[in-house]
């Protein structure tokens, strides 16, 4: 188990809170995984850390619903014990070196990519990355600005949920170049739009073993 005090929480939107946690940074985590809170009588408490291991403390950015119970438990324990990080959803679960590398998120997505860009830029990866982003709200702007030097950030607002899915396809399409043979893909979306992004991806030279999701390995088909 690991003990997350937590440090500092505010709202990054209406919808959503970050918090910032202090741990014992022995604990090893590669940007792009998740953390499973534990409260006694709650299930499903999945969260994707939203920062680096280069970063001084570990962020995650939570619903605000949910975020209310966490703070409470918080402020009643002085903690809250997560079990050991989890996920292959980062850059060392490539079976190649990577040179171009497009991230791809909907919604809260952005935590896992987040991380990511981060931790590429922190540790100055010799990497092309390209992250797609397609919300119906968008945060951290500052921070998103602050890689346009390492990353092409595309960032497309949702008007349409229904269109959504077709919206996040077509940018994906159109940073695409004409040899992927040598791209890797990490998708952070629902199963209905990451499985055919993958078929249609293969079908255009993309190897299957490059690119990843969480959906993967929750939802396999």
């Amino acid at each position: 188990m690991i003990k997350l005090v937590l440090k500092h929480t505010h709202n990054v939107n209406e919808h959503i809170r970050q918090f910032e946690f202090d741990y014992d940074h022995s604990v090893a985590f590669h940007a792009g995984q998740y953390l499973e809170l534990i409260i006694a009588g709650q299930e499903n408490l999945y969260f994707t850390i939203a920062s680096s291991p280069c970063e001084q403390r570990l962020i995650l950015l939570i619903e605000s619903k949910t975020a209310i119970l966490i703070e409470s438990h918080c402020l009643t324990n002085g903690y809250i014990e997560s079990k050991t990080p989890q996920g292959e959803c980062h850059i060392h679960n490539f079976e190649q070196p990577i040179k171009n590398l497009m991230l791809v998120a909907s919604g809260s997505g952005f935590s896992q990519m987040r991380a990511i860009c981060q931790d590429i830029i922190l540790n100055n990866q010799n990497i092309n990355v390209t992250f797609i982003w397609a919300s119906n709200e968008f945060f951290e702007l500052d921070l998103i600005q602050s890689w346009h030097q390492k990353v092409n950030v595309v960032m497309s607002k949702i008007e349409d949920d229904s269109l959504k899915h077709q919206q996040l396809t077509n940018l994906c399409l159109q940073h695409l170049t004409d040899d992927i043979s040598d791209t890797a893909v990490i998708a952070c979306a629902s199963p209905d739009f990451v499985y055919p992004l993958k078929d249609l991806l293969i079908a255009k030279g993309l190897d299957s073993k490059m690119m990843l999701a969480d959906v993967f390995q929750f939802m396999p088909r």
